[in-house]
């Protein structure tokens, strides 16, 4: 008797946060979809001003406040749907050597403007079973970080392994300032070391990275060794092939 009143009171107390949390991942879902409007038109207005009048700085400071709020809209929608990608994850069987190839290729011009030296160690014939679009999103999010965060003529370096019971994708770059103590920090929401406070990062990247890789069942690590900062990812064994 005892057992079931606790087990009905507790339910009743866990229910309104349940609801709350519920209320605020549907507000920022919402807020996020509208403030994608304006975002869109802004960066409209301001191409259009660039083709009356010429490219000038005001113009591309808009474009690039507006790509930071894009950038910000889109890491606040994952944190969001963090918990509802489990029961929509559709899997299938794809090539992971192609997916991280492809995803880091995209960055190419990104790093040659700033002059960054890039490597891949991404071998063929590595496969998975999982969600293809959630590799390519990680890669993304990592490979933004590298080519933001290194020095002017640093080098980024990818690398994808297959161990003996899972796959790993590291993705290590130049810093400029090295983070120190706790590097499980650096996954925490809205947490910014001073570079990243340099370059306006929102602190939501990584956290979205720790995010997707729990609901995949593998895990998220950082290292720093000789002025460099290495993200590692672990994909577990059931995934792979």
């Amino acid at each position: 008797l005892v057992l079931f009143l606790v087990s009905v009171l507790s339910g009743r107390a866990i229910r309104p946060v349940i609801e709350s949390m519920e209320k605020q991942r549907q507000f920022i879902t919402d807020a996020g979809h509208e403030i994608k409007t304006p975002i869109a038109i802004i960066l409209a207005n301001a191409e259009v001003i660039e083709m009356c009048e010429g490219e000038s700085e005001w113009t591309r400071s808009i474009r690039n406040q507006v790509e930071r709020l894009g950038e910000l809209v889109r890491n606040l929608l994952t944190l969001s749907r963090l918990d509802e990608m489990q029961d929509r994850l559709q899997t299938a069987d794809f090539s992971c050597s192609e997916t991280v190839r492809e995803s880091v290729d995209a960055f190419a011009p990104m790093a040659q403007a700033k002059g960054l030296k890039m490597e891949k160690n991404i071998p063929e014939g590595l496969y998975m079973n999982g969600c293809e679009a959630n590799i390519r999103q990680l890669v993304t999010i990592l490979m933004d970080n590298a080519v933001k965060y290194s020095p002017e003529e640093g080098s980024v370096r990818v690398s994808l392994e297959k161990k003996e019971r899972y796959l790993e994708l590291s993705v290590c770059n130049d810093c400029q300032e090295i983070p120190e103590g706790d590097l499980n920090r650096l996954f925490d929401r809205f947490y910014r070391s001073d570079a990243a406070r340099h370059t306006g990062g929102a602190g939501l990247g990584l956290a979205s990275v720790k995010g997707l890789m729990e609901k995949m069942g593998g895990s998220a690590a950082a290292a720093v060794e000789a002025g460099q900062l290495t993200i590692i990812l672990e994909f577990k064994a059931p995934g792979n092939l």
